[in-house]
């Protein structure tokens, strides 16, 4: 907004300077243009191909002008039978734009309202993409700049028929310096809608997002320089999913309540340089998943030519700290919910069926976890990572599976060696109450300490196949087990420390 009404009033100050200098006299001022609304270009507020036609050209003359549109009621967008571009080169994966961006777009929205309206023609395939508003497959980066979204609700609610699986509110590529602010993403009716999808990004921040009834929040990948704040979900399947690797991201003050499905919060795909704070997760999957995958190329451009194919060279998780994290029934299974077992996971599942794909390679590396608390939820789960610190931890009746390889409100486990892979660095002041299992469960060599373990009550669940308030392990193919210092345990119905090797 400054940048705009500094053009407008330079601009202004040049005209006024031309009419001294020519007249020797102070003229009046010119006349300040009209607002620029879909209105003034042919929208009416209802009807899907006029407001679309009426949005595209207010875009236009925004861009040209340096000036905002100004959104007033409600409109219906509709995507457009052609298609710009195929989304990840798949040839079924069409791309339709219903609002095409452009640079120094800036949409302030009051009481404005968006809808979703029938597409021009039926969709083809559910590889499709529908953007509201959305940009071209730009591979340059900063193709695009300065785009902005404030005080807009979009309602993806059916009433002019079946919402795409895939539609999106905004869809931007290649784009610098994108903002939205105080933004409302919603279904009034069954749940729908998506909310944003990113790629190849510098400079994205939002804040004030909220989310109601709706599948996704975001789903992106490299993207560099993020900051999200004050972010809110409610009925949701896929909260923040950061499909590939981001760097520089900065997420604080999130909420996430009543998941639906995998109800996934926070998942993660590489990079480097990551802040999460103040996170309040209830109702909910996996509050943070922080892992390899295989197709995390280490450009933009190389992971479209790939197609989806696998690389050695994959982006690490690195640098990422996740800190102030409050979980309540998170990351439980539930009937038809379709959920993982895990409140927390750092690492892959180094397995055969994944060694096949991927051939080792390394682990995530410095991932800190400090200042969580969780009630009545699953596990926190450590499967592959390097320099790993952990401390001032709290879990309160964790909901345990009955299994001796993974039944403790804790797990630290290193996989086969053949499949690499590591658990090294240190977890202390973490304290493990009522749990129907183990307590911690460490399966990792000496470079791993654990310090201020408390177990307060475990094996309550007498039937559980697991006995001990900690247990210690070596990994399989070698003989050293954790580090274990400070400890204080109680409350149990088995041993203590069962420390004996396989």
């Amino acid at each position: 907004m400054l940048t705009t009404r500094r053009r407008f009033l330079q601009s202004t100050a040049g005209v006024v300077a031309g009419a001294i200098s020519a007249r020797g006299a102070v003229a009046a001022p010119p006349i300040v243009g009209a607002e620029i609304t879909p209105q003034a270009f042919g929208a009416t507020g209802g009807d899907a191909a006029r407001d679309t036609l009426g949005w595209n050209r207010a875009v236009e003359e925004a861009s040209r002008a340096g000036r905002p549109i100004l959104a007033k009621g409600t409109y219906v967008l509709r995507a457009p039978a052609a298609s710009r571009w195929n989304w990840w080169k798949r040839p079924t994966a069409s791309t339709h734009v219903a609002v095409q961006l452009r640079s120094h777009t800036h949409i302030l929205g009051k009481d404005c309202k968006i809808l979703v309206g029938r597409p021009e023609m039926s969709p083809g395939d559910k590889d499709e993409r529908h953007f509201l508003f959305g940009t071209d497959g730009n591979v340059a980066p900063g193709t695009l700049t300065d785009i902005q979204f404030e005080g807009l609700t979009f309602d993806f609610r059916e009433e002019f028929g079946a919402v795409h699986p895939f539609t999106y509110a905004m869809g931007i590529i290649g784009v610098d310096d994108f903002q939205r602010r105080n933004v409302t993403l919603m279904s009034s009716g069954t749940l729908a809608g998506r909310g944003l999808l990113s790629e190849n990004i510098r400079r994205r921040t939002d804040i004030g997002i909220r989310h109601t009834n709706i599948v996704q929040g975001i789903y992106t990948r490299y993207e560099t320089g993020v900051a999200m704040r004050q972010i809110s979900f409610d009925k949701f399947v896929e909260a923040l999913d950061f499909d590939g690797p981001c760097w520089d991201v900065v997420l604080d003050d999130l909420q996430f309540r009543n998941g639906l499905r995998e109800a996934q919060c926070i998942d993660t795909g590489g990079g480097d340089r990551w802040s999460i704070s103040n996170v309040k997760a209830e109702d909910a999957g996996s509050i943070v998943t922080i892992y390899i995958k295989a197709n995390a190329w280490p450009t933009y451009a190389q992971w479209l030519d790939s197609k989806g194919a696998t690389t050695p060279n994959y982006v690490i998780p690195s640098n990422m700290i996740v800190r102030n994290v409050w979980g309540r029934d998170v990351g439980l299974t539930k009937k038809g919910n379709h959920r993982s077992d895990e409140a927390a996971r750092i690492g892959t599942y180094r397995d055969e069926h994944w060694y096949k794909r991927q051939h080792g390679g390394p682990s995530p590396k410095n991932i800190t976890f400090e200042d969580w608390t969780l009630e009545d939820s699953a596990a926190i789960f450590v499967n592959d990572c390097e320099n790993l610190v952990m401390k001032r931890v709290l879990i309160t009746n964790p909901r345990t599976s009955n299994d001796r390889e993974t039944g403790a409100g804790l797990v630290l486990r290193e996989s086969n060696l053949a499949f690499g892979g590591r658990v090294t660095g240190t977890v202390s002041d973490v304290t493990v109450k009522n749990s129907r299992g183990m307590g911690v469960n460490a399966v990792a060599g000496r470079g791993l300490s654990l310090d201020g373990i408390t177990v307060d009550g475990y094996n309550l669940d007498q039937s559980n196949l697991t006995n001990a308030g900690i247990r210690l392990r070596a990994r399989p193919g070698t003989a050293d087990t954790p580090q274990l210092g400070r400890t204080t345990i109680r409350g149990g119905t088995g041993n203590n420390i069962d420390g004996s090797p396989r």
